[in-house]
C-alpha cells in the first residue's frame, strides 16, 4: 500500500465514524452517547494532533539537517570560489613550467646527439691516427730491421776479414 492509500483508508474510516456517531446523536439516545463521542472526536483530533506534531517535527529536523549540509556545501564552494584564481595561476605556472621542461629535455636531446656526433668523430680520428702510427711503426720496424741486417752482415764481414787477417799473419809469421 502507498502512503496516500492509507491515508484515504485512514480518513475515510474516521468519517464512517463520525457519521455513525451522528446517528447516534440524532437516534435519540442519551447525551451521553453524543457527549462521548464529542470525547472520542476531540481525543482522535488530539491523537491526530500529536501525530501531526511528531511527523512535524521529524520534517523540521530534517530539514534543519539538511539546511546544514547545504550550509557546509556552499561554504565549500565559496572556499573553491575563493581559490580558484590562486589554483588558475598556479596550473599557469606549472604549464610553463612543463613547456620549460619540455624545452630544456629537447636541448639536452639535440646536445646529446652533437656530442654523439663529436665523440665518433674523434673516435673515428683517433683510429685513424692509431693506424697510421701503427703503420709507421711497422715501416720503422722493417728499416731497423734492414739496417740491423746490413750492419750484422758488415760486422760479419769485419770479422771474417780480421780472422782471415789474423790467419794469414800467422802463417806469414
Amino acid at each position: 500500500m502507498s502512503k496516500g492509500t492509507a491515508s484515504s483508508t485512514e480518513g475515510d474510516a474516521m468519517e464512517e465514524e463520525d457519521l455513525r456517531r451522528k446517528q447516534m446523536c440524532y437516534s435519540r439516545r442519551p447525551v451521553r452517547a453524543c457527549e462521548g463521542a464529542y470525547f472520542d472526536k476531540k481525543a482522535a483530533s488530539v491523537k491526530t494532533a500529536e501525530v501531526m506534531k511528531r511527523v512535524c517535527a521529524a520534517a523540521t529536523a530534517s530539514l534543519k539537517v539538511r539546511e546544514e549540509e547545504l550550509q557546509t556545501k556552499d561554504m565549500g564552494c565559496e572556499v573553491l570560489r575563493l581559490n580558484w584564481p590562486n589554483r588558475r595561476s598556479f596550473v599557469q605556472r606549472e604549464e610553463l613550467r612543463t613547456e620549460g621542461l619540455w624545452r630544456k629535455i629537447a636541448t639536452m636531446k639535440t646536445k646529446s646527439m652533437d656530442l654523439r656526433g663529436k665523440i665518433e668523430a674523434r673516435t673515428d680520428s683517433h683510429n685513424k691516427e692509431m693506424q697510421r702510427a701503427n703503420e709507421l711503426m711497422a715501416e720503422q720496424t722493417k728499416k731497423h730491421k734492414a739496417e740491423f741486417a746490413s750492419r750484422a752482415k758488415r760486422l760479419t764481414d769485419c770479422e771474417a776479414a780480421k780472422s782471415l787477417k789474423v790467419k794469414y799473419r800467422v802463417k806469414l809469421m
